[in-house]
């Protein structure tokens, strides 16, 4: 492209990069604020212009200038196709990334609340059991977490409900205390979740002879034991402890 610059009241050619390519000032006049660009020929080539005003006069005084920019048209006509040949398809090609981005984006984040909104209703329908598996590293993971501890803190409000409706029902109905005993250890495992635990029913006050009811791993047993003779209150506390801890002098 070539620039030119001319005052504005005589046409007096100032500065041009090139001016063997110097347009006429005369006929870009003419043309001034018609359209956004003006057509000559020079020397059998046409050209391809455009011309606006820079007004000195409020800032150094000086004449108004009119700064003209041209080029072949050939030239003009090439950069437009080369705009319709890479731009366009490249402004396509974008937009269809981010369509298929957002698509992603939207499909990431619709699959686990769909998943989240489907375990809810099973839960409201009393199914206690389901858990929400998510690995998507952001707030839905965490939603998830939330939902199985919530479900898994109501599981056992229910089983402990569960369990002391079954021990008052025995109770009423007259059981004796071995029956308690077992309906109480199929319980705690559950209610407390944990492999294995131990009720221990003594005959009577008196007697040091009791029956241990352990379930371990869903199996119920009954042993007979005989139990020390310096029982104390602390010995008869609930207690939930490791075997390998347990000293033989504590606990049968």
């Amino acid at each position: 492209s070539d620039v030119c610059v001319f005052a504005a009241a005589t046409g007096a050619s100032l500065y041009c990069t090139d001016e063997r390519r110097r347009p006429d000032h005369a006929l870009l006049s003419e043309h001034e604020g018609a359209g956004p660009g003006v057509e000559w020929d020079l020397s059998g080539e046409p050209q391809l212009g455009a011309i606006w005003q820079l007004s000195l006069g409020n800032v150094a005084r000086g004449p108004d200038l009119d700064i003209v920019a041209s080029q072949p048209k050939a030239l003009a006509v090439e950069s437009m196709v080369n705009y319709r040949h890479v731009v366009l398809p490249a402004l396509v090609l974008v937009v269809a990334l981010v369509a298929i981005l957002s698509l992603n984006m939207i499909d990431r984040s619709l699959v686990p609340l769909q998943r989240l909104m489907a375990a809810a209703k099973q839960l409201a329908t009393g199914d206690l059991g389901l858990r929400v598996r998510l690995r998507s590293g952001d707030e839905f993971e965490e939603l998830a977490e939330a939902f199985n501890n919530m479900a898994d803190r109501l599981g056992q409000q229910f089983d402990a409900l569960k369990a002391m409706s079954d021990i008052d029902r025995l109770i009423l109905s007259g059981a004796e205390s071995s029956e308690l005993a077992r309906c109480l250890v199929r319980n705690l495992t559950g209610i407390l979740d944990i492999k294995t635990a131990a009720v221990i029913a003594r005959e009577n006050k008196n007697s040091r002879q009791a029956t241990m009811i352990t379930s371990m791993h869903g199996k119920l047993s009954q042993d007979e034991i005989e139990l020390p003779e310096d029982l104390n209150r602390t010995w008869y506390q609930p207690r939930q402890v490791s075997i390998d801890e347990v000293e033989l002098s504590e606990a049968p």
